[in-house]
């Protein structure tokens, strides 16, 4: 399978985000972390699972609507890490903490309904999961020095629940540290 471009200024990200009760939380984990990483806590902790790059602006109200309408179906569901893994990254330009997670029939299901979406409206997806690709990683640091994860994971208890997927945002990518959000849906039926 070939790997999707690095994300550019313009794209358009599906994230799954969890609702504002469960951000204390993930900023105590990622206080934890840093103590024993260094680096800074990524802003606003999401799970990507969409990117794509609209040929004409005009369908993004198209998208939106499919998208609300599609993901009424869709419940919220948790999001749990397996372990943690490091990584330089092209376009944070930055060494990032990231914790893996784990793949789940929800995931799948709800990255399949955006894949569809996408396609229907003239989109092309730059991730498959049609395919057989899945999100699998949630930044939790970003500019940590390079460190043998090895060596800690020993003493990290995993699975970790780190949220409950409760809101899909649409943000366009402005530049490497600025994003427009477009649209917030609500999961809410099960």
């Amino acid at each position: 399978m070939n790997r999707p471009r690095t994300a550019k200024p313009g794209d358009v990200c599906v994230l799954l985000e969890p609702s504002e009760d469960e951000v204390v939380g993930l900023r105590q984990r990622q206080m934890s972390l840093q103590a024993l990483f260094g680096g800074r806590p990524h802003e606003r902790v999401h799970l990507t699972c969409q990117r794509f790059e609209l040929p004409d602006e005009r369908l993004l109200p198209d998208v939106m609507r499919r998208l609300r309408s599609q993901l009424v179906a869709v419940g919220p569901f948790p999001i749990v890490a397996v372990s943690l893994v490091q990584l330089d990254h092209s376009f944070w330009q930055s060494r990032l903490l990231r914790w893996r997670i784990q793949g789940t029939g929800e995931l799948r299901r709800f990255g399949v309904i955006v894949e569809d979406v996408l396609v229907t409206v003239g989109v092309t997806p730059h991730f498959l999961p049609a395919s057989g690709w899945e999100p699998t990683q949630v930044t939790a640091l970003e500019a940590i020095p390079e460190v043998n994860l090895d060596s800690y994971l020993g003493d990290m208890v995993f699975p970790q629940h780190l949220f409950v997927a409760r809101q899909v945002v649409l943000s366009r990518i402005r530049d490497r540290a600025d994003f427009e959000i477009l649209e917030t849906v609500q999961l809410s039926n099960g």
